[in-house]
């Protein structure tokens, strides 16, 4: 797109915009005047139609306790031929003949349509309409409670407005009166009143209340939910105005709807003058801005159409329009431009000799240099350097001052590196091979802990102290297990349980210093607890495959595991010919002891209390307290005595648990044990709990072996 094209486009979406604008502010216009229309004609609504509602009711209260002139109401006239003695004799044509007159009267008036009336037990007396075909049988009543009660009923489906009242004779309530006048009558008055239909609708579809149910018929006459549409209003132009009434279970919707097209015709005249105006003045103003840009670019195409001819290497180019303004200035860079261009081709020349001359410098230096290769990678490079010849002709220039050329110095640059990266990678690879080779017997854990990086940079003696947690373990018995099993079992019983055993250790942060026949030993630099929770979870893999075990080879594993933590010395022994890494130091002795332990105690896993003071603050609570002391004792070539534990956090939950019930006093017992004022009490203590559990085995050892 160009930049004419561009800004057309601005223009464009700004008078859209624009419009857009004018548009939206004339149709909140017509918004706010349609939200005060509406509400002032619902107002007005309001108002009428309670004045009806009203003036209904007044004037059933008038005629039910006063009369014309002043006079008594006819339900407080007394004798023979009143309406109360009608209504206590219960006769249906003498209550009809005495009221008839009285009924028909006010029927002409437009003050009622219907009279109902019921005796103080709540039945249906005698009723009295101005469609003499009217079914009364509809009408459902209940218990009559001496209340007045004004609102809405529905009689044989028909809405009604009514009032009810107790009539009274000597002081006791005889019945009960309901004046009524249809729905209809009282939606014309408002549409001749106001030019506003009515239209009820039923909300809910439940059961009716009962008329003379001890709840008022009408919730809140007058105060109820009012609400406009606005949506309704914009596409249908009315005015639309809710009531909610109740009437037993049922809730009526009275829709008052007056159209409001003609207050709104002046307005839409004026909004559509208004639109009109708006797009012709954008339209002149778009005619302006296209014939103003159309004579402006027209040196910008110049200038265009002469860069064109520059990138292709011609400079003959001129400008004979020189203006003032932003496309002048464009120009007058090009002409800089074309400057540049003619100082560049110049310099490209003085470029391509020299070129030439450092081409045949990197011949001759490269050929030397290929008699220091191997002698495959030496005869590569002498025939890609002999088959390279520079040809002056190719660096000519050409009618283009851009074109490049065949400049072939770089590739022979390129080619001559290719074969050094080449056999730089080469020899690089084959000693990562190298280093991962050995590092099958030499852990690269051992050249990290002596600052190494590579197997070839270790010698002889390099040694450093690092503090660690030593591992031991060995199998159990497995002498007697290798002379019944043919070579390839063995070999491939062990196998089977160090592939899955060395990841664990692995996963924990350990490697594997050394394999001794079946015994492992495995070092940990990153804690101790690590370790202990390794061990415990090398026990429980060997509890969860040794049913797989037992299929393939016919025999159950056990496996002794010794832990201590402290200093060694790490490094390498041996000769430059066969060398070795390894540690050594109390630490390292004391962790096989501990192993070896393991059968004296019949415990699968021991550690020290060196071990279990530096891993306490890491361990969880329930490794913690799944350890136990179980003796105190000298090594050899120590003179203190050290704490034995017993870790059986990797037990069966069962077991887990009364080894809890009864640790403390073992653990007191232990400590005791070597107390000689003491240890009759701790032994006779020992001895009982092992009769008390028999399943301990560390406990049994003890007491047979110690006591």
């Amino acid at each position: 797109m160009t930049l004419r094209s561009k800004i057309l486009l601005v223009f464009f979406m700004s008078f859209v915009a624009l419009g857009a604008v004018q548009f939206i502010q004339k149709m909140k216009s017509l918004s706010t005047i349609l939200e005060n229309t509406t509400l002032e004609v619902n107002k007005s609504n309001d108002v009428v139609w309670n004045k009806i509602l009203n003036a209904t009711f007044t004037n059933f209260e008038f005629y039910a306790y006063s009369a014309e002139g002043g006079s008594k109401s006819i339900w407080a006239l007394r004798g023979k031929r009143s309406p109360i003695a009608a209504i206590e004799s219960g006769n249906k044509k003498r209550i009809t003949r005495i009221l008839k007159t009285f009924f028909k009267n006010l029927a002409q008036k437009g003050i009622l349509d219907a009279i109902i009336i019921y005796d103080s037990n709540g039945r249906l007396i005698q009723t009295l309409h101005k469609d003499t075909q009217f079914n009364f049988q509809n009408i459902e009543h209940g218990d009559l409670q001496g209340k007045v009660n004004q609102g809405f009923l529905l009689l044989n489906n028909n809405l009604y407005a009514y009032l009810s009242f107790p009539i009274y004779s000597n002081a006791r309530i005889i019945g009960t009166v309901i004046y009524c006048k249809n729905f209809n009558s009282l939606s014309g008055q408002m549409r001749v009143d106001t030019n506003t239909e009515i239209l009820p609708k039923k909300v809910d579809k439940d059961k009716n209340r009962n008329v003379f149910s001890n709840e008022p018929m009408l919730d809140n006459v007058g105060n109820v939910v009012r609400y406009w549409d606005i949506n309704r209003v914009f596409s249908d132009e009315f005015a639309i105005f809710s009531k909610f009434y109740t009437i037993g279970d049922i809730e009526f919707e009275f829709v008052l709807r007056k159209d409001i097209s003609e207050n709104l015709g002046a307005f839409k005249k004026a909004l559509i003058n208004d639109f009109l105006t708006i797009g012709a003045f954008l339209l002149f103003i778009a005619i302006i801005v296209v014939m103003l840009l159309s004579r402006g670019f027209r040196p910008l195409s110049k200038a265009i159409e002469s860069l064109d001819k520059l990138a292709l290497g011609d400079t003959s180019i001129s400008f004979t329009e020189h203006t003032q303004d932003e496309v002048g200035q464009i120009t007058r860079s090009v002409e800089k431009l074309r400057e540049t261009v003619i100082e560049y081709s110049d310099a490209k020349k003085t470029a391509r000799d020299k070129s030439d001359e450092h081409a045949a410098k990197i011949k001759e230096t490269s050929l030397s240099m290929a008699q220091l290769l191997p002698p495959n990678i030496q005869n590569k490079l002498n025939d890609d350097v002999n088959d390279f010849e520079i040809k002056s002709a190719d660096h000519y220039l050409t009618d283009n001052i851009f074109d490049l050329g065949s400049d072939n110095t770089l590739e022979l640059i390129e080619r001559i590196f290719s074969s050094l990266s080449g056999e730089i990678i080469d020899q690089f690879e084959n000693e990562k091979t190298l280093t991962r080779s050995y590092q099958r017997f030499v852990p690269r854990e051992i050249l990290s802990s002596l600052n190494k990086s590579n197997i070839i940079d270790v010698s002889v003696g390099n040694q450093t102290r690092r503090e660690v947690s030593v591992l031991f373990w060995d199998i159990r018995s497995f002498t007697t297990i290798a002379e019944t099993l043919p070579p390839d079992k063995v070999f491939g019983l062990l196998n089977m349980l160090l592939q899955k055993m060395i990841p664990i250790i692995g996963s924990y942060g350990g490697y594997v210093d050394k394999f001794i026949g079946d015994a492992v030993m495995a070092l940990f630099v990153e804690g101790a607890d690590r370790s202990i929770v390794c061990a415990i979870n090398i026990l429980s893999e060997l509890e969860a495959i040794n049913p797989t075990i037992y299929q393939q080879f016919g025999v159950n594993l056990k496996i002794g595991i010794g832990v201590n933590s402290g200093t060694v010395v790490l490094g390498t022994i041996g000769t430059d010919e066969r060398m070795e890494g390894t540690v050594i130091g109390d630490t390292v002795n004391l962790a096989a002891r501990l192993e070896t332990l393991t059968k004296t105690y019949t415990a699968p896993l021991l550690i020290s209390g060196d071990t279990l003071s530096k891993a306490s603050d890491n361990l969880s609570t329930g490794v913690r307290d799944h350890c136990r002391l179980i003796d105190k004792t000298t090594v050899r070539g120590k003179m203190e005595k050290i704490e034995i534990y017993e870790v059986f956090d990797w037990e069966q939950p069962q077991d887990k648990a009364q080894k809890l019930l009864y640790k403390d006093e073992f653990t007191q017992a232990i400590r005791k044990l070597n107390l000689p004022d003491q240890r009759g009490q701790s032994a006779a203590i020992l001895r009982a709990l092992s009769i008390k559990y028999p399943k301990d085995n560390v406990l049994k050892s003890i007491v047979e072996n110690q006591l």
